[in-house]
């Protein structure tokens, strides 16, 4: 292992004017022109600092502009009203009477004014659901149990026979 150089192989970067690599116009010239050009002072002003015009003296731009309305902005705060927000129109609030017909025994809402087949199936519908979702996770239980993975193939699992 070297230890002239840098990092771990020891190499060393060694620059040369013959090599052309990068800006080797301005090495090729630039040393000519550091030679035989005479020195001018170099400003020290910035196009920024030159620009630059202290806040406290600039001109007042929002003199002339007219005043804030305070009512109209409270109003952009709120919001659109809700007929105009969705074309429904108004929402109905439904009456004291409206509310006492709904939730009474004899009402639509609770099925008494369907046929008897139709309630029938309401009632029984449930129950049929859940025999259904049983039946499909014991079938996949038993479909899981039939076959083993090994190696991203598919071998059939061998059951002991008594």
């Amino acid at each position: 292992m070297s230890t002239s150089g840098f990092g771990v192989c020891g190499h060393k970067n060694s620059f040369s004017t013959g090599v052309k690599i990068g800006n080797y116009v301005e090495e090729r010239f630039g040393s000519q022109l550091a030679r035989t050009s005479t020195s001018h002072p170099i400003s020290t002003h910035t196009e920024a600092s030159a620009s630059y015009v202290d806040p406290r003296e600039m001109p007042d731009k929002c003199a002339h502009a007219p005043t804030e309305n305070l009512v109209e902005r409270a109003m952009l705060r709120q919001g659109l009203p809700y007929d105009l927000v969705f074309e429904h129109g108004v929402p109905h609030i439904p009456t004291p009477d409206e509310l006492r017909k709904k939730y009474t025994p004899t009402s639509l809402d609770f099925g008494s004014g369907l046929p008897a087949s139709a309630t029938a199936s309401l009632s029984t519908e449930p129950t049929r659901l859940k025999e259904l979702e049983l039946k499909r996770a014991r079938e996949m239980r038993e479909q899981k149990h039939m076959y083993t993975t090994s190696n991203q193939s598919i071998v059939p699992f061998a059951r002991a026979s008594k």
